[in-house]
Parts: C-alpha cells; structure tokens; sequence
C-alpha cells in the first residue's frame, strides 16, 4: 500500500517552509479513505509517485509541489494553488482543475485527459506531449504556455485567453476554440482539422503549414496572421478578417465556401492573387473577397 510522507510545515503568511527534517504520516486510514487535504498548505511537498486518486485537495497550497508521476485520477484540485509544481508524468485523468492556479508549471507528459480547468490559470506553464483529449479548457488562461506537440483533440479553449501560447506541432482536430483570444501564439503545424474557430481571434499568430481543413473560421480575426502553406481544404471562411495576413502557399476551400472576407493590400495571397482580386471589391479602406449581393459595386481595378 502507497503511504505519503509530507514535510511538516511552519505557515507564514500562506507561505510554508519546512520546520525540520521529520515527516507526517499521512496515510489514509482505510484502505478506500478518500484522502481529504482541503486548504492545507503543501508548499514544497514531496509526492513523487505517489497515488492521490480521487484526493480532496480543493483550495491546498501546493505551490513549488514535487508531484513527479503522481496518480491524481478524479481529484479535488478546484481552487488549488500550484504555482511552480512539477507535475511531469503526473496521471491528472478527470481531475477537477477549476480555477486552479499553475503558473509556471511543469506538466511536460501529463495525462490530463477529460479534465476539468475551466478559468484555470496556465499562463507560462509547460504541457509539452501533454494529453489532454477531451480537456475543458474554456476562459482559461493560456498566456505563454507551452503545448508544443500536445494532444488536444477534441478539447474545448472556447473564450481562453492566450497570448503569445506555443502550440507548435499540437493535435487539435476538431478541438473547440470559438472565441478563443490568442494574439501571436505559434500554431506552425498543428493538426487543426475540424476544430472550431468561429469568431477566435489570432492577430499576428502562426498558423504556417497548419492543417485546418474542413476547420470554421467564419467571423475569425486573423489579422497579421502567417498562413504560409496551411491547408484550408474545405474550411468555411464566413466574414473572416484576413487583413495583412500572408497566405503564400496556402490551399483556400473551394469559392463557394468563402464568403465576405476582409483583405487589405498588405494581404499577400502568393500565385492566387489575380483571382482573389477578380472576385473582390473595394470597401472603404480594405477589400472584400466573394462579398454579398449589395456589395458587388466597386470592383477593384486590374493594377
């Protein structure tokens, strides 16, 4: 049978520092006790290994944790503070995250699948070959983490926030990021086939040789963004703003499935510039591709 051995801790202003070198005994007494650590304060503890499924540990502070491979199946961590913990391997499957707090942590080969993180805040955490299939990521804070070749398939980032987030190489196919706000984060070559990004906004991101076929990007905001050689076979661009974004290389859908999408003349399209400004028209200060009915007028001049 498992036991865990925490450092006894002296608190100081929520900030706990190890009294001695002595250790509390903390094994649940039955065997199928539930270990219930509500708001305690596990500031450095050392887990490693150790089997927490199904722990209660909402509201504990387990900031700079050593929780290496740790077993966390279905546990308690809503509110939780682990700032720093390390987390590497650690089996998180169906674990409550919600609000939780891990900034700055290591969760390089994670299992995080169907976990819980709603309005979690991850901003500069490490998730490299993390999987998190089926993860609730919704109103998140993705801010400078780091997801490079991390599974994502069908997760949910829907209104997370996640400026300048590395996603490089990541699995997302049919992953939800409807209004997901995620200005310079690099998605070059992740695996975005039939995720939503309906109304997301990636100003200035990269998405270059992304896979985003039969993806929807209707209402996106893609301004600045680097599409070279992306794959959009199939995808449903609706109102999509591609104004001085690069899309050198890039496969659009078929014409039918783009509708009013906003360029400007910084937009650079690559070989399918001609017929792109064929089906255009001059709005204002930017052009429109494929525009609706009323705005047929102005088609823009041959240069």
């Amino acid at each position: 049978m498992t036991r865990y051995r925490l450092p006894e801790m002296t608190v100081d202003r929520d900030i706990a520092t190890p009294r001695d070198s002595s250790a509390v005994d903390v094994t649940p007494a039955h065997p199928y006790t539930k270990p219930t650590w509500r708001g305690r304060n596990l500031y450095l503890a050392e887990l490693v290994n150790a089997d927490l499924t199904s722990a209660q540990l909402d509201g504990a502070n387990l900031g700079h944790a050593i929780l290496r491979y740790a077993r966390l199946t279905n546990a308690a961590l809503r509110s939780a503070r682990m700032q720093d913990a390390d987390l590497t391997g650690a089996n998180l499957h169906e674990a409550n995250l919600m609000g939780a707090d891990l900034t700055h942590a290591t969760l390089h080969d994670a299992d995080l699948t169907l976990a819980f993180l709603y309005r979690a805040n991850l901003s500069d955490a490490k998730l490299t070959l993390a999987n998190l299939t089926e993860a609730e990521l919704g109103q998140a804070n993705l801010a400078g983490a780091d997801f490079t070749l991390a599974n994502l398939t069908s997760a949910t980032l829907a209104d997370a926030h996640g400026h300048r987030a590395t996603l490089t190489g990541a699995e997302m196919s049919f992953a939800d990021l409807g209004n997901a706000r995620l200005p310079e984060a690099d998605l070059t070559s992740a695996n975005l086939h039939s995720a939503n990004l309906i109304g997301a906004w990636l100003h200035y991101a990269s998405l270059a040789e992304a896979d985003l076929t039969s993806a929807r990007v209707g209402l996106a905001s893609l301004i600045g963004a680097d599409l070279r050689g992306a794959d959009l076979t199939g995808a449903q661009m609706a109102r999509t703003d591609l104004s001085d974004a690069d899309l050198t290389g890039t496969k659009l859908p078929r014409w039918e499935d783009i509708s009013e999408v906003t360029w400007t003349a910084e937009t650079r399209w690559g070989q399918l510039a001609e017929e792109v400004r064929a089906r255009s028209v001059v709005h204002e200060e930017h052009y429109v591709l494929n525009p609706s009915g009323s705005q047929r007028a102005d088609v823009v001049a041959e240069r």
